[in-house]
């Protein structure tokens, strides 16, 4: 049985006293709504984070989020006494964009978060053109079942633009993009690469731009 509407908004409202310290640089609010064992798990310009959430209360007091941070807040799931939110957070510090991942237990009729994971953007855009519609999805391991669940559609289509030129500096992504369609049940309608694009406007009159037009014309 779904949890209430109301139930969702109580976990929103706990992931905003996060969102308020990470803006505000201040540990205040996260240390009144984390439980006093809770851990982290992630990596800080390229240094593993891992331990006590005591790491995070420092990062937090250190830098403040800045006048361009944004943050997104995504309830991912609540069941009963647990829940799951995905935090979107954009110009921390003025220079890094995160995605932090907090697990929740309602604890004495409060929503508290027992852990948090970061990661650090590694962006993976994916198009899927669903209805006549293009949906730009950046998509996470640990939400990945949620957004199926969301989206009508099956179909995708790959289209990645990059410094690189040779098929080795796409092998990864087109793995990884190979991998979740299998784990998805998706169907591949085309993939699309443009190599040596190092400056903006290099994509101008790219042979990859009409492979793109007569893909999406196709389908």
């Amino acid at each position: 049985m779904r949890d209430s509407i109301k139930e969702y908004e109580a976990v929103q409202a706990a992931a905003m006293k996060f969102v308020k310290s990470v803006a505000e640089g201040n540990s205040k609010y996260a240390r009144e709504l984390f439980t006093d064992d809770a851990v982290l798990f992630g990596f800080l310009d390229g240094e593993p984070e891992r331990g006590s959430i005591e790491q995070f209360y420092h990062n937090v007091d250190t830098v403040s989020g800045g006048e361009a941070f944004k943050a997104r807040v995504d309830v991912v799931a609540v069941e009963e006494t647990l829940a799951v939110v995905r935090v979107l957070e954009e110009g921390w510090g003025n220079r890094i964009d995160f995605t932090d991942y907090l697990l929740l237990l309602k604890i004495g009729g409060e929503w508290k978060p027992s852990s948090k994971v970061r990661k650090k953007l590694d962006i993976r855009w994916k198009f899927s053109i669903c209805n006549g519609w293009t949906f730009i999805l950046v998509w996470d391991v640990w939400a990945v079942d949620a957004i199926q669940k969301a989206l009508v559609c099956r179909n995708c289509v790959l289209l990645m633009a990059a410094e690189g030129n040779t098929p080795d500096n796409f092998e990864p992504v087109e793995h990884y993009y190979h991998a979740l369609l299998r784990h998805l049940g998706w169907e591949n309608l085309g993939e699309v690469y443009a190599g040596g694009v190092m400056q903006i406007g290099d994509i101008a009159g790219h042979p990859s731009l009409e492979k793109a037009y007569s893909l999406g014309k196709s389908i």
